[in-house]
């Protein structure tokens, strides 16, 4: 093998070992979520509607706190409305989408992006603001994961990547449009890209081993090509 061949199959050696050391995380409760990340800013959606209404309607898109909540048809933030078994339980404002037809193609869709760059973890509250239980999908990083809501009490959900990302996209499928069913979230988190730990943690023990084992290589490779040399 020559000594060019065997410098790229090294460096791919060591970028698969780096790769071990990446790794992902869902969470359903904030405690936990909040244990697990540091410096998060959270988007609380406070004071976004005026104080002589009840509702507020962005239109397609919403740019709040650094991150630009978008939907074909509807971004809004509602005021706590008391009447509301379900929104009782937020407390406070909080972000909905899709609250009146026509609907994206019988789904609601919303997508996130970061409006200052990749992040690492992001985390929430959400509800059926009506109060039904449901499920909808959470896409990020090329993954797919559910986040189920009981009902009128709100749930959580949390996720946590060594893989900075973008953006965000969910999606939810109500149970009844005519009911106006549509998904809600409030105390949205998220953590900025840190550039010194991102996909830079100390690798594991078997990444280690594969960087000495191509590091090591290499060197063979020179000191054999130093002896085929013509003196």
């Amino acid at each position: 093998m020559t000594l060019k061949r065997l410098t790229a199959a090294t460096f791919s050696v060591v970028a698969f070992g780096l790769s071990a050391s990446a790794h992902a995380a869902t969470y359903t409760d904030r405690a936990s979520f909040d244990a697990a990340v540091s410096g998060q800013t959270t988007v609380t959606f406070e004071g976004l509607v005026p104080a002589a209404a009840d509702i507020k309607d962005y239109g397609a898109s919403a740019s709040i706190g650094g991150v630009l909540f978008n939907n074909s048809v509807d971004v809004t933030v509602f005021a706590m409305d008391p009447s509301l078994l379900a929104g009782t339980a937020y407390g406070s404002d909080f972000l909905a989408w899709d609250t009146s037809p026509p609907f994206d193609g019988g789904a609601h869709v919303l997508t996130l992006t970061f409006a200052n760059g990749p992040v690492t973890a992001f985390g929430f509250d959400f509800m059926e603001l009506r109060g039904h239980a449901s499920t909808y999908t959470v896409d990020v990083g090329g993954l797919s994961f559910s986040a189920a809501s009981g009902g009128p009490a709100s749930s959580f959900f949390g996720y946590t990547s060594s893989t900075a990302f973008s953006s965000i996209t969910f999606t939810q499928t109500p149970l009844d449009d005519q009911n106006f069913d549509f998904y809600s979230m409030d105390n949205f988190s998220y953590v900025q890209q840190r550039l010194a730990d991102v996909d830079s943690a100390v690798p594991e023990p078997a990444s280690w081993a594969l960087m000495v084992l191509g590091f090591g290589g290499l060197g063979a490779a020179l000191r054999r090509r130093r002896l085929m040399m013509p003196a």
